[in-house]
């Protein structure tokens, strides 16, 4: 293969995209209308109120909801874990019906993995945790990220920001389990973007970039420019831009797993798999 082969291959990104609360994130990643959508903020309340040219789209995306509904049982972690697992073994075989991932946040799954770890290990999912626990919350952060770039599909993921503060400077970096942790994330996605709001007058204009600045990371290899307004052309126009083909209007194909039912034979023994390490966090 010679670089000039990489365009023909149309290779799916995986995209980080975060920035600050209401910088237009979730409206933005929502108009994937043939992907599925796992909500772990409850932000798809975005997808059905907002009413712009590309509601048809946020209306027409699958989603879950992967929140806790209590913390004295939290199973966010356990069924969006899961979940994922199930999606990575479909993308493999080639029966996955979306065509697209996109994850609402990754500061929504950094919370139910600490609820999970904190109630699985003390019995008390709002307990202060110890170094131990910071350990297991990051192996199960690096374990989303390293499935998600298994997927033959489009993944984008969102996260928020956090403020570092240092003697000389201020800094924002993507708020992960930790500090150190949330610098390490970026690595290993192949495009960083930073979502941003400017003002112009009165009109407040949302911006999407593939540049950094000094306090803030981002980076491109697919020549995102730098405080792309996204208002007016939306996910469509971005895609356009980087030269990645996604079908948009495609929703009148009927989702559904084309698998092929087979009744297993009398007597036939059963194979038991044994569990991956990934598989071994949900318990």
């Amino acid at each position: 293969m010679k670089a000039k082969n990489l365009e023909a291959l149309n290779d799916p990104p995986k995209i980080l995209f975060h920035g600050d609360s209401a910088t237009g994130k979730t409206a933005l990643i929502a108009q994937l209308s043939n992907g599925y959508l796992m909500d772990f903020d409850g932000g798809m309340k975005t997808a059905f109120s907002l009413s712009d040219e590309f509601t048809k789209y946020r209306h027409a995306i699958e989603f879950d909801v992967f929140k806790d509904k209590s913390f004295r049982n939290p199973q966010g972690w356990q069924t969006g874990y899961a979940k994922l697992l199930s999606i990575a073994e479909q993308c493999a075989a080639n029966k996955w019906p979306y065509d697209a991932l996109c994850i609402d946040s990754m500061t929504g799954i950094c919370q139910v993995i600490r609820h999970f770890v904190m109630k699985s290990k003390t019995g008390d999912a709002l307990a202060e945790p110890e170094r131990n626990h910071w350990g297991m919350m990051v192996n199960c952060m690096e374990a989303v990220c390293s499935i998600i770039m298994t997927l033959n599909v489009p993944v984008i993921i969102t996260a928020h920001d956090c403020t570092v503060y240092t003697d000389d400077d201020v800094t924002y970096k993507v708020l992960g389990i930790t500090k150190n942790h949330g610098e390490k994330i970026p690595w290993m996605f192949d495009e960083v973007w930073l979502a941003k709001v400017m003002k112009k007058g009165l009109k407040r204009n949302f911006v999407i970039s593939g540049e950094g600045t000094a306090a803030r990371l981002a980076k491109t290899r697919m020549n995102l420019g730098k405080d792309v307004n996204h208002t007016e052309i939306g996910l469509p126009g971005i895609f356009k831009m980087i030269d990645f083909k996604y079908n948009f209007d495609g929703t009148d194909e009927i989702k559904g797993p084309k698998v092929k039912v087979v009744e297993s034979k009398v007597g036939a023994k059963e194979v038991m798999t044994p569990k991956s390490s990934a598989e071994n966090l949900l318990t």
